[in-house]
């Protein structure tokens, strides 16, 4: 499987969604972040760096060779990774999914729009372009068409709208931004937190670390489950 996680504007949580939804779960998957000024990508394991000008070709070696595959488009590169991909005109359709990430603000609404109306002039079909609701409040889980609603009326023909691809704005990715390690690494670690925390011998800089650990380890969870299950929807079509 092969996706591109693109929107034309940035603080969308692309490279969030890379590292703790995608790369956890793809984990033969090459992982290429196209982009210049995001720094988020060094949370990012492995990772291929390219600009979308002079090493767009080198992008679609890649394309051609692996089987599995992360694009993480960042905005800085994102105008001229459209000007490249009118050029390479099929290119695009090498991805199995563009994943289109959305937060519930209405400039990244507009940005949003513009971003699937990109894709429908470059013919990628609806049912390649799918919407992901990021960053929503628990409380609006069952508001989605409510507070998307602007988009979803102007997109619905030109992209897959499925308001179960949503994740949920909860404190651990905040926690674990600029850390290498993923939602999915903090429920894997056995370490007693808790009693490291409370052991009086330690220095305070280790137990303020402890004491963070621990609340990761009692948030991750919640977390994973969201994750699963909007990986399950998104590759079950």
């Amino acid at each position: 499987m092969k996706i591109l996680v693109a929107n034309l504007s940035g603080n969308m949580g692309k490279t969030t969604l890379v590292k703790h939804l995608l790369a956890p779960r793809m984990p033969d998957a090459r992982v290429v972040s196209i982009e210049t000024t995001n720094a988020g990508s060094n949370e990012l394991n492995a990772v291929i760096r390219l600009n979308a000008d002079d090493e767009f070709g080198s992008l679609v070696d890649i394309l051609t060779m692996e089987d599995e595959l992360i694009v993480d488009l960042g905005s800085s590169e994102a105008k001229e990774m459209i000007r490249k991909l009118k050029e390479y005109e099929s290119a695009i359709q090498d991805f199995d999914y563009v994943l289109v990430p959305v937060i519930p603000d209405p400039k990244a609404i507009e940005d949003t729009i513009s971003t699937v109306m990109t894709l429908h002039a470059l013919n990628v079909p609806p049912e390649r372009i799918k919407v992901l609701f990021n960053r929503v409040p628990v409380h609006m889980a069952d508001r989605i068409r409510i507070l998307f609603a602007q988009l979803i009326d102007i997109i619905e023909d030109k992209a897959t709208i499925n308001t179960s691809l949503v994740i949920f704005q909860y404190e651990i990715y905040n926690a674990l931004k600029g850390a290498a390690y993923t939602v999915t690494d903090v429920v894997a670690d056995r370490t007693d937190w808790k009693s490291i925390a409370r052991d009086g011998s330690l220095d305070e800089l280790t137990r303020i670390e402890a004491l963070q650990n621990n609340r990761n380890q009692k948030a991750a969870p919640t977390a994973l489950r969201n994750l699963n299950a909007v990986f399950d929807t998104l590759i079950s079509g």
